[in-house]
């Protein structure tokens, strides 16, 4: 019985912590996603004599506070467009972060990234 579990016991444990990894990625690409969101929203609804995008940048970095596991190299941009024939400006969003492992058994991406795109009509 000892002898079973002993053999065992690595794969299991390979096992765990790339679910644990997982999860931990998981959690940075929900946090990024929904600072992309927050920080458009944010751009499109800040005043006209304000900056927009530094707006969008300051939503997005106190967003980013929320992630369970370390995000560094957080790079936000975005921009800003109208659009005569929808008579909207369009705002887009870009958040990236590199994203912390646990071990790093598991092959992942280590950056997240995500846009989004908001449409302020007029």
């Amino acid at each position: 019985m000892a002898i079973e579990f002993a053999l065992a016991l690595p794969v299991i444990l390979v096992l765990l912590t790339g679910v644990i990894d997982l999860g931990f990625f998981m959690d940075a690409e929900l946090v990024v996603i929904q600072a992309a969101r927050d920080a458009a929203r944010t751009a499109v609804a800040t005043p006209s004599g304000t900056d927009a995008a530094a707006a969008a940048q300051t939503r997005a970095l106190e967003r980013m506070g929320g992630s369970l596991v370390g995000l560094s190299d957080v790079r936000v941009s975005g921009t800003s467009a109208w659009d005569p024939t929808l008579s909207a400006h369009i705002m887009t969003v870009v958040v990236e972060a590199t994203t912390g492992r646990l071990i790093g058994l598991v092959p992942m991406p280590a950056t997240v990234r995500a846009r989004t795109t908001v449409l302020l009509e007029t």
